[in-house]
C-alpha cells in the first residue's frame, strides 16, 4: 500500500500536486498549466489534455481547485464506481435518451461483462426487472 491510497493523505497529495503544477501561485491549477507541465508533448497530445481538463474541472470553472486536484489524483472509491457505470451506460445507450434498456445492454452484453462495474459480469445473475 502507498500513502497517498489513505483517504487522510488526500489533501497532503493534492496540496503537493498543486505546488508542482501551479506556476502563478494563485493556489489553483488552470488550464494552460495543467496542458502545460511537461513542456516536451506534441500538440496533439495538448488538445487531449485540454479535454482531459474539462472532465477534472468538475465546476467549469477553468481552473482546478483542492478538492478537483484531490478527486484527480487520488479519486474514490466511489467516483470511481460512478465514472464506470456512467461510462458504460453511455457505451451501451445506443439511442441516446441517456439510459441503457435491458435490449441495449444485451446488445452491448460484452462490455458489461468485461466492466468492473458488474464485477466482471458477475452483478449480472441478480437483475430484476421492474414492472
Amino acid at each position: 500500500m502507498h500513502p497517498y491510497e489513505f483517504a487522510r493523505m488526500r489533501p497532503l497529495e493534492a496540496k503537493l500536486v498543486l505546488q508542482d503544477y501551479d506556476k502563478d501561485a494563485d493556489g489553483k491549477i488552470s488550464s494552460d498549466e495543467y496542458v502545460n507541465y511537461d513542456s516536451d508533448i506534441s500538440q496533439e497530445f495538448k488538445d487531449h489534455e485540454h479535454e482531459d481538463f474539462k472532465t477534472i474541472d468538475k465546476n467549469n470553472d477553468g481552473f482546478l481547485d483542492i478538492e478537483e486536484i484531490a478527486d484527480w489524483i487520488v479519486p474514490t472509491l466511489s467516483s470511481q464506481a460512478a465514472d464506470e457505470a456512467h461510462e458504460i451506460i453511455e457505451q451501451s445507450d445506443s439511442n441516446k435518451d441517456g439510459q441503457a434498456s435491458f435490449d441495449e445492454i444485451m446488445d452491448d452484453h460484452t462490455g458489461w461483462i468485461e466492466s468492473t462495474a458488474t464485477n466482471y459480469g458477475s452483478h449480472l445473475h441478480d437483475v430484476k426487472t421492474e414492472l
